[in-house]
């Protein structure tokens, strides 16, 4: 009898403790799945045309996607094949259906959709993607090394006439073969104009030849004095408002360059110019560009004869209309000088004045 008076003690322990488990697993329940109720209850869905159904967010029942502007909560899910999500104004409030976008990249003063490929150089192709962007090479075999006992010191040259590399080896009759020449070059020149569009120079301690870039001090029709660069006539510069030797274009402009346009508007610096003192580049750098031409052109081998000719200019009245490059056209890389910093001094070099 004793025996059996503590099976029905241990037996209502055990259904106590069960039972206080049970009610905690159904509190964290209630407390997980929020609005949602179980066992699901589902209602038979007609949508309008387009329309298709996707199971709610309590995983109970098919419903009608949620179109753009349409409400939405945790249960009332948007339509993700439209790559809609639901954004609320204020948390625990009920939000509105509305498009996914991407954010731009912003390389090099240039900015890029979301999506848009572009070229950082002639062997290197990219791509925004939301903010950030992933880069590929398109000249791959530059990353294969020779195999093979035959190639002896293989090095990358550069091949006239083509932007990939190829692989140069030593032959084996060449007992003693000299050190593979380091690209090493002198200095960039002055541009070539005191102000409009020039030429920048420099040469190749290897192969003697020479690498070319566009450049333009300052334009020579300049808005901060209203007045041409060349003009005999001086405006007063009041107290506090002296110029400045490094100024940037009020607005993002185009770069142009005989029959050719750059595919991305740019914000450019360039050089002031202040009474009694000559402004030149202090601080450079060289920007590979992308342009949209009517005809094929060589950098290189191009003289240029019409200084007046702006590379930019903030009034875009002074160039022709080249609405057609958008859809007919020729895609080239040029070397711009982008201008960092500029500084003036009393001592003028006659190219700069």
């Amino acid at each position: 009898m004793l025996w059996v008076m503590l099976l029905a003690t241990l037996g209502i322990l055990l259904i106590s403790v069960y039972t206080h488990e049970s009610a905690q697993v159904h509190h964290a329940q209630i407390l997980q799945t929020g609005h949602c109720s179980y066992p699901c209850e589902c209602e038979s869905q007609e949508c309008a045309e387009g329309v298709i159904t996707i199971r709610d967010g309590c995983g109970c029942c098919e419903m009608c996607a949620r179109q753009i502007g349409e409400p939405c909560d945790s249960v009332a899910v948007c339509d993700e094949s439209k790559d809609l999500v639901c954004q609320y104004s204020a948390p625990f409030t009920t939000g509105t259906c509305q498009a996914q976008r991407g954010v731009p990249c912003y390389v090099y003063n240039v900015t890029y959709g979301d999506g848009e490929t572009f070229m950082l150089d002639c062997r290197t192709q990219c791509t925004c993607e939301n903010g950030t962007y992933a880069c590929s090479s398109l000249c791959p075999q530059e990353r294969i090394l020779p195999r093979g006992s035959s190639c002896h010191h293989p090095r990358l040259v550069e091949v006239p006439g083509q932007c990939c590399r190829e692989w140069m080896c030593d032959s084996e009759s060449v007992e003693n073969p000299p050190l593979s020449c380091q690209p090493k070059f002198t200095p960039w020149s002055s541009c070539s104009t005191p102000c409009g569009v020039g030429m920048s120079y420099r040469q190749s301690l290897c192969s003697h030849s020479n690498q070319t870039r566009l450049c333009q001090l300052r334009p020579c029709f300049s808005n901060f004095y209203n007045l041409p660069l060349q003009s005999p006539y001086h405006h007063h510069i009041r107290k506090g408002h002296e110029c400045k030797a490094t100024r940037k274009s009020s607005k993002p402009v185009f770069l142009r360059f005989k029959k050719c346009r750059s595919k991305k508007k740019m914000r450019p610096r360039f050089c002031g110019q202040c009474r009694g003192q000559c402004c030149v580049p202090h601080s450079t750098t060289t920007l590979k560009v992308e342009f949209l031409c009517r005809e094929k052109i060589n950098l290189e081998s191009m003289v240029i004869y019409d200084y007046e000719k702006e590379l930019w200019s903030e009034d875009e009245d002074d160039f022709e209309d080249d609405s057609e490059l958008e859809s007919e056209h020729t895609n080239i890389i040029l070397s711009v000088e982008w201008i960092t910093k500029c500084k003036c001094s009393k001592f003028c070099d006659g190219a700069h004045l």
